[in-house]
Parts: structure tokens; C-alpha cells; sequence
């Protein structure tokens, strides 16, 4: 799909067409394993937001996303990373050092990988590579945050 995005002779209505076919195919056929969430709901406490990312190395989405984790305000903020990274390096390390939980999801299964973060209580879950290399997209498909976004790492809809 993320290779759709070059084509010059497909229009935004085609390539939006084929991202829903791709959740028709994969996503949806999930759907009877969404289990309810388990967040408090208390306004008082610190948000917890989960990353997921194969890019938390010396890859482009790394050099926004530092930033943005180096200024959440901790007080207010709670950091969870789930990495799909294969081979660490110095900004893996530097990401590494800005959450405040850090998971390998190499080898887990997207089930596995979803469960973790039901149990973390993840309130907003953010994927930052959609349609592109080694993503966990459907980990999103068992819906383990109440609000769940993509950022970054991807143009166009996820499906």
C-alpha cells in the first residue's frame, strides 16, 4: 500500500479503496477478539500513552518523534515504547532513555503485543509507521487503547 502512494495514474479515491479492502482482508476478521478496556477514568491521573514503532533507530521518524517525547510533561504524562527495532543503535538507546516503560515486540505476535497493552492501561496508542517496513498495524485491529492514532510515519489512512 505505502508503495500506492507514487503511482501517478491512481487517484486519492482508488488508493483510499484499496487501504479499506486491506482492512476488510485483515483488520476486521479481528474485530471478535476486541476485549473491554481496563483504564481508570480518573482526571486526575497521568495520561499513559504508548508509542509503537520499528523506527526508534537512526531513521528519519526517530529524529521528530525524540523531540516530542523529550517534551511531554512527565508530570501529567506517563511514556510507553513498543519496539519493533532489529538492530539497536545510539538513538535507540536515546529513545529508550525518554519513556518511562520499554518493550521489544520482536517475535510477539500482534495478540500477545495487544494484550500487553491492555494490561499497561494505555489510554491513547500511537502508531508512527502505518503501511510501511516491519509495522504492527494490526495490533490496532484488537482496539487495546480507547483512542488509538497514527502519526508520523504514514501519508495516508491505515485502512
Amino acid at each position: 500500500l505505502f508503495a500506492l502512494q507514487y503511482g501517478s495514474d491512481y487517484t486519492a479515491d482508488w488508493i483510499y479503496e484499496q487501504h479499506r479492502l486491506w482492512d476488510e482482508s485483515h483488520a476486521k476478521p479481528l474485530a471478535k477478539d476486541i476485549q473491554p478496556h481496563l483504564n481508570e477514568r480518573n482526571p486526575e491521573k497521568r495520561i499513559r500513552v504508548g508509542y509503537i514503532s520499528p523506527d526508534f533507530r537512526k531513521h528519519s521518524c526517530a529524529y521528530f518523534i525524540e523531540p516530542l517525547l523529550n517534551s511531554h510533561d512527565r508530570t501529567q504524562v506517563e511514556i510507553f515504547c513498543y519496539s519493533e527495532v532489529q538492530k539497536s543503535d545510539e538513538m535507540t538507546d536515546r529513545v529508550k532513555e525518554l519513556s518511562d516503560h520499554w518493550y521489544s515486540t520482536l517475535g510477539q505476535s500482534d495478540a500477545a503485543i495487544a494484550e500487553q497493552i491492555r494490561k499497561d492501561r494505555i489510554d491513547i496508542l500511537v502508531d508512527l509507521a502505518g503501511h510501511t517496513a516491519n509495522n504492527r498495524l494490526l495490533v490496532f485491529a484488537y482496539k487495546p487503547a480507547p483512542i488509538q492514532v497514527n502519526w508520523l510515519g504514514y501519508p495516508d489512512t491505515t485502512g
